[in-house]
């Protein structure tokens, strides 16, 4: 399976987390160092139908590059009695993520962060805030092979102490949601 369709491959379940509270006698940066955010990872690919397993629920897919990848897809999100081996489709991933503010993360002389772990394809990954937009709840995360990827925050308030250049460890779940559809 090549990076590109590895990278859209991983994503999406249900963690359980504890509210986010500011206490104000502590200083921001103390209240940071405490607070988890609750967020969601949705990747897409596009690529051919390789095979469809009605029974099992998955569908190999392989995109552009020649990458083959088998998905667990979600019975309810995906009719495969309407998936035909040659149908070009869009494999739509959603994973759930729990960020904290990382102790370590010191960068190193290539801004990437030491560890050399692909963001998307383990359950633990730490990652260096490149942007954060406070309207819409969006953090750009720059992974230790400097690859950039966005999560969507549940609640935007819990960004409010978050600054570019801060290192965080994502927590990913353990499981995606997956759906196929008719690519248009």
């Amino acid at each position: 399976m090549n990076q590109k369709l590895a990278i859209a491959v991983i994503t999406g379940a249900v963690i359980t987390l504890a509210p986010f509270s500011p206490q104000a006698a502590q200083p921001a940066a103390s209240v940071a160092s405490t607070a988890t955010i609750a967020g969601v990872s949705v990747l897409q690919a596009e690529g051919i139908v390789q095979a469809v397993d009605r029974v099992a629920h998955t569908v190999t897919v392989k995109d552009s590059a020649s990458g083959h990848a088998t998905f667990n897809v979600s019975p309810d999100s995906t009719k495969l009695s309407e998936l035909k081996v040659g149908d070009k489709v869009r494999v739509r991933m959603v994973r759930d993520v729990v960020i904290t503010l990382s102790p370590r993360g010191a960068p190193n002389t290539h801004g990437q962060l030491a560890a050399d772990v692909d963001p998307m394809t383990q359950n633990n990954v730490a990652a260096e805030l490149v942007t954060i937009d406070q309207k819409n709840g969006v953090l750009a995360l720059r992974g230790p092979k400097g690859t950039i990827f966005h999560i969507q925050a549940n609640n935007t308030a819990q960004l409010a102490p978050l600054s570019p250049g801060m290192h965080v460890d994502l927590a990913y779940a353990p499981t995606a949601t997956v759906s196929v559809s008719a690519a248009q």
